[in-house]
């Protein structure tokens, strides 16, 4: 994720380097090479656009030069520092632009000052390849986010006197290696409860990356986990009492630094919530637990913040990942509440036995292969994500179950949800539930969403998924 707060690097020392060149003196243009820097939002003991300019921080850059007339191709700049001092910029040495040749700007972060942290000694650069390589780390709930490095990396930005003399300031955009996660808990059921204990177990937490530079952007590629720890975030042993519909953030330090993780990096990764419920005609409360699998929790990418949201309703815990903006910029976040449907939610024909629109009434084939498919499109609000969950209303509550992969999704694309009965006993009750649409917005709250097409009766505001009694 790329945001756009700049910083002129002003190149200014007492000093000229003069690099390696072919038999003739260089043709320079006595004009100091300068750049521009974008950074991000503040977060907890993360990188941001004030902690980014701090006194002492440094970037290393690199400049590759090629079809240059008095310059053999190389390294015209050559992994120099350039070190704020406050203000802007300056390199330790000084560069001046040639008057012509193709140049290819970037860099990384090597020196966070206020953090009290450097890059890993074991990062290292391949300059015949033009591959970084960050060396295997281990991210432990110990040390995060305090004591963990948050590196970044720029991107490739050229500049071609050639065709275009261009002499300005060069832009370079920063990106974050790493993801970053926190857990966040909300109370929407109409029981009291008490939270214990929330544990993410299995994730993925030591590997490595390179970066390659080769191209005319960088590559990232990470490489394959040779560990996994279980994150645990004690709240209470007797339990914390959650006010309903109050947003509690379980994680201490805000947001936890963390690798990238695919799907399939999930596949075995499961969060364990403990607690304490009473339900209103109970006289004490229970205790309970809930395991809900991540596998189908969207990735979690490079330089994404992503907010982990237990919601406890009545007979489930739901899950939902938001991906949060790592730079709060009200000017390029729309808050709207509302939400709008482009298009409303409709059935694949032939994926299910009967619909009637009018009444909301969608009647699934009684079989293990049969898939109902439903289409819709959310597109507002910008920056939510929706869920999908089944309410029961008759019969047996795991009747139906909805398909990996298609309970989350985002709004603003084109989204599918596919559904499956589950009881194919001989004889059966007739079951029944509600599909419900939630959207989760970018600061916290949840919408139930109203996905009926027009034609259906205005007091029916959700689909009601049937399976007839099975007789034998």
């Amino acid at each position: 994720m790329k945001q756009k707060i700049y910083h002129i690097l002003t190149l200014i020392a007492a000093t000229f380097v003069l690099l390696a060149c072919n038999e003739k003196e260089p043709a320079l243009t006595g004009i100091p090479i300068a750049m521009s820097c974008m950074e991000a939002d503040q977060t907890k003991a993360l990188l941001n656009a004030e902690t980014f300019a701090t006194a002492q921080n440094q970037i290393q850059v690199y400049d590759s030069l090629s079809d240059c007339s008095s310059i053999a191709a190389g390294y015209y700049i050559d992994g120099d520092i350039a070190e704020c001092n406050g203000s802007s910029w300056p390199f330790h040495n000084k560069h001046e632009w040639t008057q012509d040749g193709k140049h290819k700007f970037f860099g990384w972060l090597l020196n966070d000052t206020k953090g009290g942290l450097t890059a890993p000694s074991g990062l290292s650069f391949d300059k015949s390849n033009h591959i970084l390589t960050y060396p295997e780390q281990t991210l432990g709930q110990s040390n995060n986010p305090a004591g963990i490095f948050d590196f970044m990396y720029s991107n490739i930005e050229p500049r071609d006197l050639n065709a275009a003399p261009d002499y300005n300031a060069v832009p370079l955009e920063f990106s974050h290696l790493f993801t970053a996660f926190k857990i966040t808990a909300a109370n929407n059921s109409s029981n009291d409860v008490w939270l214990k204990k929330v544990s993410i177990n299995g994730l993925k937490n030591t590997r490595g990356a390179s970066i390659d530079y080769s191209g005319t952007e960088p590559v990232v590629s990470y490489t394959t986990p040779t560990g996994q720890e279980d994150f645990v975030y004690k709240v209470s042993d007797e339990g914390t009492l959650m006010t309903k519909g109050q947003l509690y953030n379980i994680s201490p330090d805000d947001y936890q630094i963390m690798w990238p993780h695919t799907r399939d990096d999930f596949a075995d990764s499961q969060i364990v919530v403990d607690y304490k419920y009473k339900e209103p005609s109970a006289a004490t409360p229970l205790d309970g637990q809930t395991t809900i699998d991540l596998k189908d929790v969207i990735s979690w990418k490079g330089g994404q913040k992503n907010n982990v949201g237990l919601m406890f309703k009545d007979k489930e815990i739901s899950l939902t990942c938001k991906v949060e903006p790592w730079t709060m910029v009200a000017d390029t976040i729309d808050f709207n509440d509302q939400i709008t449907v482009s298009n409303p939610l409709t059935w694949v024909p032939n994926s299910v036995e009967s619909i009637n629109y009018e009444n909301g009434e969608v009647v699934l084939y009684t079989d293990s292969y049969s898939v109902a498919i439903c289409n819709f499109r959310i597109d507002t609000p910008a920056g939510a994500t929706w869920t999908a969950s089944l309410i029961p209303v008759e019969g047996y509550s795991d009747a139906f179950k909805i398909l990996d992969n298609t309970k989350y999704g985002a709004v603003g694309v084109d989204s599918e949800i596919h559904i499956q009965v589950t009881n194919m006993a001989p004889i059966a009750p007739r079951h029944v539930v509600l599909l419900r649409i939630t959207v989760q917005t970018a600061d916290g709250r949840t919408i139930v969403a109203d996905m009926m097409p027009n034609q259906t009766d205005e007091s029916v505001t959700e689909y009601k998924l049937i399976q007839n009694l099975i007789n034998g």
